[in-house]
């Protein structure tokens, strides 16, 4: 964690694109809540989703970009740091087909 720090604060990006992981938080985490290992997935999902705000925050206040790709519905964006992020001044928030960019299944 200290070495991401670092080079944050060395190389000073113009823009941060994090991805915190939907399984915690897709739509597939209803059916997957009854799993015994679910309970691991939702703590690692929730730790990078802390990091992933917390570097969200930071580039915010150093006037620079970031992009948080996750699902429309995942609960992800029901977390109040990520409600309080998407209301301030200046974040956008998008919703993107990925289909029309060329996203498909492995069986076409």
């Amino acid at each position: 964690m200290q070495e991401l720090w670092a080079y944050i604060h060395a190389c000073q990006p113009e823009i941060l694109i994090l991805e915190p992981p939907c399984t915690a938080f897709g739509s597939w985490s209803n059916i997957n809540r009854s799993q015994p290992s679910f309970a691991q997935t939702k703590r690692a999902g929730l730790a990078l989703a802390r990091l992933a705000l917390q570097l969200a925050n930071f580039q915010f206040s150093r006037g620079r970009g970031f992009l948080i790709e996750n699902p429309r519905n995942s609960l992800l964006w029901q977390i109040k740091g990520y409600i309080r992020l998407r209301q301030k001044q200046g974040v956008e928030d998008r919703q993107v087909d990925q289909c029309a960019y060329g996203l498909s299944a492995p069986n076409g």
